[in-house]
C-alpha cells in the first residue's frame, strides 16, 4: 500500500485533527516523510501541561534519521481557540530550521492546530512572499 503524498497544510491537517481532540494537555507530533512527502512515520514527541510541551530537537532529529526521512512536518497543538503562534512557537520553529538545514533534511512545516482552526508556518512564507512581490 502506497503512503499518502502530504502535498499541502490541509491534507497533513486532516490527517492529524483527530489526534489533537477532546486532549487537556498540549503534545507535539511528527510526520516524517520521503522525498515525494510521503509519509514514513509518524510519532507523538512529546506530551504537556496546559499552556506548552518540551520541543527536544535532539529526539525530532534522532527519529527522523532514524526513518531515513528527508522532511519533518511539525505539529502542536494549542487549548485555546488561537492557533496564532507564541513568540516562543516562532523562536523554536527558526532553530528547528536551522537545524535541519545542516542535517539536509527539510522542515516542511510546522502546524499549530486549535480547534477546527490551524497555523500552517508554511503558507505564511508563502503569503509573506507574495506579498513582497505585490
Amino acid at each position: 500500500m502506497e503512503s499518502k503524498i502530504i502535498s499541502n497544510p490541509r491534507i497533513a491537517v486532516e490527517m492529524m485533527q483527530d489526534r489533537f481532540k477532546d486532549i487537556d494537555h498540549e503534545e507535539l507530533w511528527g510526520i516524517f516523510v520521503g522525498l515525494r512527502n510521503e509519509q514514513i512515520a509518524c510519532k507523538m514527541l512529546s506530551s504537556g501541561g496546559w499552556t506548552s510541551t518540551t520541543i527536544d530537537l535532539r529526539q525530532i532529529f534522532s527519529v527522523a534519521l532514524e526513518n531515513k526521512a528527508v522532511g519533518i512536518i511539525l505539529f502542536h497543538n494549542h487549548l485555546s481557540d488561537s492557533p496564532k503562534p507564541s513568540i516562543s512557537d516562532l523562536n523554536v520553529t527558526d532553530r528547528i530550521r536551522a537545524v535541519a538545514r545542516i542535517l539536509d533534511i527539510k522542515l516542511v512545516d510546522h502546524i499549530i492546530v486549535a480547534g477546527e482552526q490551524y497555523f500552517s508556518f508554511a503558507d505564511e512564507v508563502i503569503q509573506t512572499i507574495k506579498q513582497d512581490k505585490k
